[in-house]
Order: C-alpha cells, then structure tokens, then sequence
C-alpha cells in the first residue's frame, strides 16, 4: 500500500517547493499518497500582493545561502519572483485540484509558475490559466475562488497543522504517526518513508 503522507506547505516558502520536489522523486521508488494541507506563512499580505523586499530578494539570491543550496542540490530551476502574492486563493485552488484528481500537475505548476516563472500566484486569473495548462477545468475552478468555497478546508488545514504542532514550513507528517520538519535530505525523506511503509 502507498505511504500517505501529509505534507503542511506554502507556495511562497521556496524550501517547499523542494520538498514537493522531492517527494516526487522518491514516489518512483516508494509508492506514496500526498495530502496537501496549504497553510498561509503570511495572511496578512494584502490581495494585492507586496513588492519583493530588497533584503528578501538579498536573502533569496545569495548564492551561499542555504535556498539556493537546496535548489541546486535538487537540480531545479530558480529566479527570485518580483512580487509576494497572499496565497489564499493559490491554496483554495489547490483544494480544487485535489478534488478533481489533479493534484500533483496543479501543485508543481503553481509552484513553478512563482518561482520559475515569476507569475503572480495571489491573483485568480493566473490561477486560471495555469489550471488550463495541466487539464484542470478552469471555468469550474474560477466558480469554486469566486464562491469561497475553499475556504473551510483552509481553515481545517489550519486546525490539523495546529494538532500537529506544526510551527514550520514544509513539515512531513508520515503514515499519521510521526513528523519531520523543514526541508529534508532526499536520503532522509526516503527513509523516513520506508520507515512509515513498514509499521
């Protein structure tokens, strides 16, 4: 049977973008189910988004700090985006995605529209087109924003990371019985997962 694992994140936390990273790589070599629970680091943001800060963008750049660390040691590409979006609609979309079985192409799309491509994630729009890029219907998406209708499963999400004790981002809970925190090594993710496949 799969690993199901949990896994606490936000779009504009570059560590988990990492993380979904990746947890694909090793569901090729140990079958896993992942359950997105999309926390907000920053609600506080305004619809509108915010400008990168000129630290941030400092912090994100640098090339010996530990982002672009983990970025090269997981062979993605990166670019320091020039807005910092509220993610909320970005993680009530992934609600939707998760309900129409298109979850892993919709999660790694938003992720890489923000930080590859620079798109601003916090607006409804740019949702709907990359909805249409990976077969999620966009229509049935702009409805599901428009109603709020993903809003209570943020608010659980909230609830559970908060039962979990989860004061980080990305935080793995495994099989429901144990958790790990922050970005991961590959190596260590993966037994962490065979340790959950064997209980």
């Amino acid at each position: 049977m799969p690993v199901k694992i949990t896994l606490f994140s936000d779009y504009i936390c570059p560590y988990c973008f990492v993380a979904a990273s990746r947890l694909e790589r090793i569901s090729r070599e140990v079958p896993l189910e992942v359950e997105c629970r999309g926390v907000q680091i920053h609600p506080e943001i305004s619809p509108e988004g915010e400008p990168m800060s000129d630290g941030l963008r400092s912090k994100l750049s640098f090339p010996e700090g530990s982002i672009q660390h983990f970025v090269t040691d997981e062979g993605l590409e990166f670019r320091v985006p020039t807005v910092v979006p509220n993610t909320r609609l970005a993680l009530e979309a992934t609600e939707y995605a998760t309900e129409q079985g298109k979850l892993p192409r919709f999660h790694r799309a938003v992720f890489e529209a923000y930080w590859q491509q620079d798109r601003d994630i916090g607006k409804a729009e740019v949702l709907s087109e990359i909805a249409r890029e990976v077969g999620l219907d966009a229509t049935g998406l702009e409805q599901y924003l428009e109603k709020g209708t993903g809003k209570p499963r943020l608010q659980a999400n909230v609830g559970e990371a908060a039962t979990w004790q989860v004061v980080g981002m990305p935080t793995f809970v495994f099989a429901g019985r144990f958790l790990l925190e922050g970005v991961q090594a590959y190596e260590v993710l993966k037994r962490a997962a065979l340790k959950a496949s064997e209980q």
